[in-house]
């Protein structure tokens, strides 16, 4: 799935709050649910989060899920991880 300018950018800004002690993580998840456009999925690179096992994982779906963002993740490469 290829992704616009602004979901990638709201990714990015996302990426680098997360690794910041979670920095204007809101208003980020909010620019990420405009670029969207309606849409509800996007996909995560894994290798980017700080926490990768699962329990982190179900963590930020968790997160996302309570704003109307259904996350998966994945890496540069296209392989996608469920659990």
């Amino acid at each position: 799935m290829t992704q616009n300018a602004a979901v990638t950018e709201a990714l990015e800004n996302i990426y680098m709050s997360i690794n910041g002690n979670n920095e204007n993580l809101d208003q980020y998840i909010g620019d990420l649910k405009k670029a969207l456009n309606g849409g509800k999925d996007v996909t995560v690179d894994v290798k980017r989060i700080p926490v990768r096992n699962r329990q982190g994982r179900k963590l930020m779906q968790s997160v996302f899920k309570k704003r109307g963002i259904l996350l998966t993740f994945g890496d540069k490469d296209g392989t996608v991880e469920t659990e």
